[in-house]
């Protein structure tokens, strides 16, 4: 007499082998979304702090002079004469503080909500020849604003030197 069927033992194996499939590819799911988080806030770290890097440099490269700088000193501002003449600055605002701080053109932001400046922002100029800046260099870091987990942080630098046409 022949029995159809399953025993007990055959079907603890499959179970097991199931279970640990399950854990397995649920591991690597989890950890490919963690992977995206990361790319996510890095990403947008990244491109505020180039746009307000190339928004800097194409301004004050194209400006007609300086109007106030920190020359030779650390400073958070600078003011210039754009390339039509008109007063224009550029700032840190609130940079390191408790509340939103961010880069500024005027009084419109370069950076966006999502991302905030540290406490290490700075533009200098470097007078050449002697009381007039023709060099201006322009740093901050960036972080990313929101985000407990690990992978949802990102923060980085950013440094430019421009040497003034006019």
């Amino acid at each position: 007499m022949t029995k159809s069927g399953f025993s007990l033992l055959e079907i603890l194996v499959v179970l097991s082998l199931f279970v640990l499939v399950a854990l397995l590819a649920n591991q690597i799911f989890f950890s490919a979304l963690r992977g995206a988080s990361k790319s996510e806030a890095t990403t947008l770290v990244k491109q505020n702090g180039n746009y307000a890097l190339s928004v800097i440099q194409r301004n004050l490269y194209n400006s007609r002079g300086i109007i106030t700088c920190a020359a030779g000193a650390t400073g958070t501002s600078i003011t210039y004469f754009d390339a039509d003449g008109r007063q224009a600055s550029f700032s840190c605002v609130n940079a390191g503080g408790t509340g939103d701080s961010y880069i500024a053109s005027g009084s419109a932001r370069l950076t966006s909500e999502d991302v905030s400046v540290t406490s290490s922002c700075s533009i200098t100029c470097d007078p050449s020849p002697p009381g007039t800046p023709r060099e201006v260099i322009v740093s901050f870091e960036l972080k990313k604003r929101t985000g407990e987990r690990v992978e949802e942080k990102a923060a980085f630098p950013f440094q430019t030197r421009v040497v003034l046409r006019n």
